[in-house]
């Protein structure tokens, strides 16, 4: 029905803007004067046409993007000469009779949708004190049993919606408290252990540093006491870096290296 549906209003839409697109090529060629739209039945007409070809339109589009439509019967066989059909009211009403069997789970609708792939069988259920996995597990199992056995007919797909859940989980406070306490700790003691290798390492860069100046103060002790130099002239002054940025650059150096 809904492929039908489809098609009469592809039909209709189509018809619709054949009539827009001769009504722009006559006035286009000039057999209908633009001042004939300034007439206020006209500009009525050309609009109501237009609404109308957006509402087809979006009805054939939305068709088209509707998966599948809900079926009144299904067919369980279907041979050369003979088929057997069976209505949803009764395939509803043994597929409920099988899942009322599992414990803790309430059906709440049950639908049978068709698509090009066959036929998809919709549940929303409402679930206590079962976990997910488990309830999908049971449903699919009785309901394929069900059907196999009943009418020798399997669904193409079986959508479970859960609307409500009251899971079997429980939490274990003492134990959940007890993890989150150990992973605290790890923590911490990794925090400590980065800030005693950050104290080690400036320890290591001041004592090279100490070292280093102590070296450069011992040799310059060493050198004889030179001749006063004549001041240059300021073009050919040599630009001099200052001791204390040296010492820190070899203080660093030395301790990367290490």
């Amino acid at each position: 029905m809904k492929k039908n549906l489809a098609k009469v209003l592809a039909s209709a839409s189509a018809v619709v803007a054949l009539i827009l697109i001769v009504i722009l090529i006559v006035t286009a060629f000039g057999g209908i004067d633009v001042d004939d739209f300034k007439n206020k039945l006209v500009r009525g007409l050309i609009l109501a046409i237009s609404i109308m070809y957006v509402a087809l339109a979006a009805l054939t589009i939305t068709m088209l993007f509707i998966q599948g439509e809900a079926l009144h019967e299904i067919i369980v066989k279907n041979a050369k000469g003979e088929s057997v059909r069976v209505s949803v009211g009764v395939i509803k009403k043994e597929i409920k009779k099988a899942c009322h069997k599992i414990e803790g789970v309430t059906y709440k609708r049950i639908a049978l949708i068709g698509d090009g792939f066959g036929v998809t069988l919709k549940l929303n259920v409402k679930v206590e004190d079962k976990d997910i996995d488990e309830t999908e597990i049971a449903i699919r199992c009785f309901v394929e049993d069900c059907m196999a056995k009943t009418f020798n007919y399997h669904f193409s797909a079986i959508d479970i919606n859960i609307m409500q859940l009251v899971p079997k989980y429980k939490a274990d406070d003492a134990a959940i408290n007890a993890e989150i306490q150990k992973k605290l700790e790890a923590k911490r003691a990794e925090d400590e252990k980065l800030r005693a290798e950050e104290q080690a390492n400036e320890e290591k860069y001041d004592a090279t540093k100490e070292e280093i100046v102590a070296g450069l103060n011992g040799q310059a002790e060493a050198l004889p006491e030179a001749a006063p130099i004549e001041e240059a002239p300021a073009s050919e002054a040599v630009e001099v870096a200052p001791a204390e940025e040296a010492v820190e650059k070899k203080a660093a150096e030395t301790v990367v290296e290490a």
